[in-house]
């Protein structure tokens, strides 16, 4: 790595440092141990049971809030056709960007039809990537997913009229790539829908880029650092796990983060309510810890005894934030559990999606409920493997997160990740292979130490686009 001195001056030489140490193994990679999958009540809250209990905080009391969206992924990987091809030749009329296609489609396809072997679902596959290459090639932000109101419709837009539901009032926060900043922006100012809903996106709708200083240095098998094709060293964006630095620019107390790719007209009502009824939970467990904080600062000890919410709520859902007979020898121990970020996530039924999962987590002395990616966990461990494969829940991303403490001061989010789950990706880039540091996933180690609550949402939630063909299913059709 003796070229190091050449790298960009975007990245510190105390993060270089730390990557270089990581990549020469002299940082060791850290594995989660997983205790046991969370289930309904055993680090699963059922919102439909739960919710009802919460009569006086149903209102929409984070109107003001805002929303956090990862958005800076491109479509290629929608567009991979592997195995596909069959299935999109014949269901491509449905895709609602169909009209765009159907002249260059018409030009060729007899010749499609009359294709039958292996070999010719080779020449199948090349034909309709060249189809969708205009497509493939733009951020998956920008695809159109669905009609509405005779509007062919992307995610960006859908969710920026989804969140004018919400409130009139809140910021969306679109994290981009920079090459794709210009078109997403042209989009979002002349989209036809927004003006026909009279949405104005001034002072509302902002795009955030992940910073360059978080980017990851390349290593090549031949221990030289990866340059572009201009000679210049190459730094690669360091993963999600690096936009917890965008979300700690987010002045809102309240933030709501889902993806862009999981979202349909068809239960955007679900969603709403889903949306209000965790805002619901976020309020309550909020208001109740800032009560025990402030006994905690008093040194009152004997309210906290006598809590209901902290010998049936805490102690119930999350025991590992409870303390036996606490008194005051154990009140400054209280104070450093429960003064945190707080996230309520919501999980689904595992249908076999690829993602995180949550489990119990051993956490030094303690346990820890954490969303944890298969990536994180030794599975050459059959015990862990059994584990793991036990788990019936899915994170679809779908939270609502506190970043202000009780004196609606901003937490540094920072103090909260734990950069030792950080990884090591191998990958081809520049078509050569090369060694990155990854940093932990946002809501994986990026949000290790905040109080996280599990809350079980209904599986119609989880809608996503991850193949142009999963625009066939019924839930993303008219």
């Amino acid at each position: 790595m003796s070229d190091l001195i050449n790298v960009p001056n975007y990245i510190s030489r105390e993060s270089l440092n730390y990557q270089t140490s990581l990549l020469k193994n002299e940082i060791a990679i850290k594995k989660l141990r997983i205790i046991r999958p969370c289930n309904i009540n055993d680090g699963i809250l059922e919102v439909s049971s739960f919710y009802k209990s919460l009569s006086k905080y149903n209102k929409n009391y984070f109107e003001d809030g805002s929303s956090f969206i990862p958005a800076s992924g491109s479509a290629t990987r929608m567009f991979n056709l592997d195995k596909k091809e069959i299935d999109i030749l014949e269901n491509i009329n449905k895709l609602p960007f169909y009209n765009h296609l159907i002249e260059d489609f018409n030009r060729y396809k007899k010749m499609l039809h009359e294709l039958k072997d292996k070999n010719d679902l080779i020449k199948l596959n090349h034909l309709l990537s060249n189809l969708f290459e205009k497509f493939s090639k733009k951020p998956k932000a920008l695809i159109p997913f669905h009609q509405l109101d005779d509007y062919e419709i992307s995610p960006l837009e859908e969710i920026i009229l989804y969140n004018e539901k919400i409130s009139k009032k809140r910021k969306i926060y679109f994290t981009v790539q920079d090459n794709h900043k210009e078109e997403i922006n042209y989009k979002i100012i002349n989209s036809q829908i927004l003006k026909k809903n009279n949405i104005s996106i001034e002072n509302k709708v902002f795009l955030t880029l992940q910073e360059k200083s978080t980017n990851s240095i390349c290593i090549k098998s031949n221990g030289h650092l990866l340059k572009d094709n201009n000679g210049n060293i190459y730094t690669h964006p360091s993963g999600h796990g690096a936009l917890i630095d965008n979300i700690n620019d987010i002045n809102e107390s309240i933030f709501y983060i889902h993806n862009i790719d999981n979202i349909t007209p068809k239960n955007i009502n679900k969603r709403l309510l889903n949306h209000n009824r965790m805002c619901a939970i976020l309020k309550y467990v909020h208001e109740n810890i800032k009560i025990i904080l402030l006994d905690c600062i008093e040194n009152n000890i004997k309210p906290i005894q006598e809590s209901n919410f902290y010998n049936e709520f805490i102690k119930n859902n999350l025991p590992h934030l409870y303390i036996e007979n606490i008194d005051i020898r154990k009140i400054e121990n209280l104070y450093t559990l429960l003064h945190r970020p707080i996230r309520i996530c919501g999980v689904v039924k595992d249908s076999g999606a690829k993602g995180g999962k949550p489990f119990w987590v051993e956490d030094g002395d303690k346990l820890s409920l954490q969303l944890v990616e298969e990536s994180q966990v030794p599975l050459d461990d059959p015990e862990i493997l059994n584990i793991w494969n036990s788990s019936i829940y899915f994170n679809p991303v779908e939270m609502v997160c506190l970043n202000k403490d009780i004196h609606n001061n901003k937490f540094d989010l920072n103090k909260y990740k734990n950069e030792t789950l950080n990884m090591i990706v191998n990958k081809k880039i520049f078509d050569h292979e090369v060694r990155f540091v990854e940093k932990a996933g946002l809501w994986n180690g990026g949000m290790h130490h905040w109080i996280t609550i599990f809350v079980e949402i209904d599986k119609e939630l989880f809608t996503p686009v991850k193949n142009i063909s999963d625009l066939f299913l019924e839930i993303h059709q008219p």
